[in-house]
């Protein structure tokens, strides 16, 4: 059920219209219905404010993270089989490479999220040593969590004199917020950067998941991929499912995003070159696929992180 966005004391900081309208949080002189509003990159990680107005496809992250409702229509996630309600009164949590999907209810107004994906190994009072992984998949929004929300919101509406600092401070608040856990399975399995940490997986899917790292513009066959570790393409989807729970595609994709979503937020070559280097003939291709995992085009993207992480070269990643 679509929930009224006018709550009090809050229609100040998001400008939004009875109707659920957000183009206040859009980025100035866009064009159409941009999903992407503002992105912001920090040492604790990345943080965007989005318009969600349809459903996502499946995929996965390497970094934890959180998505709070600003305003606008309740929603809910898929997480790894379970479905969660987004509303203002829970928020959703999704740790390192656990598959997910935003699901849009047909006809429903737009909802207004703010997602924190925290570094692998952002501290907190839960969570003081290793990698962050929380203890369950949603979480009461409290006072102290949605005062931090709006606050960060508050400072990325204000592009050009975004204050890096406040939305650090901010940042540490909610993330001491969150039912968070010690990793303890990172130590042993790798990286949760480049390793879901499920359980320790075969040798040779480990062996796999490395080629992929290396070779992210590689266009192989998953049966040629998993030919080269003495694999039949079955054999290789019940290995890599048993040891991440993703299926092979997706976790080659997850590497891929967050390779361009590092190199857009650095401005580091054009849309065109990056979709050449991530093995895209076609820079359409690549649109499509960053769309449909981000709801923004790259170009998008790229101008979002550009105006509101201007303030704060020096902390972007």
């Amino acid at each position: 059920m679509p929930v009224d966005p006018l709550r009090p004391g809050y229609a100040a900081l998001t400008r939004f219209a009875a109707s659920g309208n957000v183009s206040r949080f859009r980025a100035e002189g866009s064009v159409g219905v941009p999903t992407l509003c503002r992105v912001h990159h920090s040492p604790l990680g990345r943080v965007t404010v989005l318009e969600l107005t349809r459903s996502g496809a499946p995929h996965a992250h390497s970094h934890p993270h959180l998505l709070l409702k600003l305003g606008g229509a309740d929603g809910c996630f898929d997480v790894d089989g379970s479905v969660y309600a987004l509303t203002d009164t829970q928020a959703i949590l999704v740790n390192s490479w656990q598959p997910h999907a935003y699901r849009h209810a047909a006809g429903a107004p737009s909802a207004l999220v703010l997602a924190v994906y925290f570094a692998p190994r952002a501290s907190s009072a839960a969570a003081s040593a290793g990698s962050l992984r929380f203890a369950a998949n949603c979480m009461q929004v409290t006072h102290c969590a949605r005062a931090s929300a709006e606050a960060i919101a508050h400072e990325l509406d204000r592009f050009s004199t975004c204050d890096a600092r406040s939305v650090e401070d901010s940042l540490r608040v909610l993330l001491d917020t969150t039912p968070g856990v010690r990793d303890e399975a990172t130590s042993s399995h790798g990286d949760s950067a480049t390793a879901p940490a499920r359980a320790r997986p075969d040798r040779r899917v480990a062996r796999c998941m490395a080629f992929m790292r290396e070779h992210l513009a590689a266009r192989e066959d998953l049966g040629e991929l998993g030919a080269r570790f003495g694999l039949s393409r079955p054999h290789l989807f019940h290995l890599f499912r048993r040891s991440t729970q993703l299926t092979p595609a997706m976790y080659w994709n997850t590497l891929r995003m967050e390779f361009a979503i590092d190199r857009l937020a650095r401005r580091d070559g054009t849309v065109g070159r990056l979709a050449h280097d991530l093995g895209f003939t076609d820079p359409g291709n690549f649109t499509r696929f960053f769309r449909a995992i981000q709801g923004v085009a790259p170009s998008d993207y790229r101008e979002a992180a550009l105006k509101a992480s201007r303030p704060a070269q020096s902390a972007i990643l």
